[in-house]
């Protein structure tokens, strides 16, 4: 619907009026979501090399790849090694684990709107590779 359309909306009755204006609303809405979402989980990576725990990541030689669908999504890597990460935007040839969950629960988790553990049992969270760095990923970043 056009600009020009709501003059005729407004004519045909409030309840037309009010549907088209709940539904832009809803759009808009939905378009911050998704803006936020994908701010929120670039800087969760800009931020994951100052969270690591160096005494955790101790002989850690790693490579996390996370594939994160949907709204915000996208696919970022971190290497842990020598006690430090560097995150990248993309894929690696050959992570050592693999984390792929919706970039809106990603958020959650990180956030602890959301429990990792459920989020695993559920589906919500898949993981392939090395389930014992999955294990040690609360312990690695604070």
């Amino acid at each position: 619907m056009g600009s020009g359309d709501t003059t005729s909306l407004l004519r045909i009755g409030s309840s037309a009026a009010q549907t088209w204006l709940y539904s832009l609303f809803q759009q808009r809405k939905r378009r911050k979501a998704m803006s936020d979402t994908a701010g929120q989980i670039e800087t969760t990576f800009a931020q994951l090399p100052e969270r690591l725990n160096p005494t955790a990541a101790q002989g850690l030689d790693a490579v996390i790849q996370f594939d994160l669908s949907g709204e915000g999504g996208g696919q970022y890597y971190a290497i842990i090694a020598n006690g430090a990460c560097e995150v990248n935007e993309g894929r690696h040839d050959s992570p050592t684990m693999t984390v792929s969950m919706a970039g809106s629960d990603f958020v959650d988790l990180i956030q602890s709107r959301l429990d990792g553990m459920s989020a695993f049992m559920s589906g919500r969270l898949r993981v392939s590779g090395d389930m014992g760095l999955a294990m040690k990923l609360q312990s690695l970043f604070a």
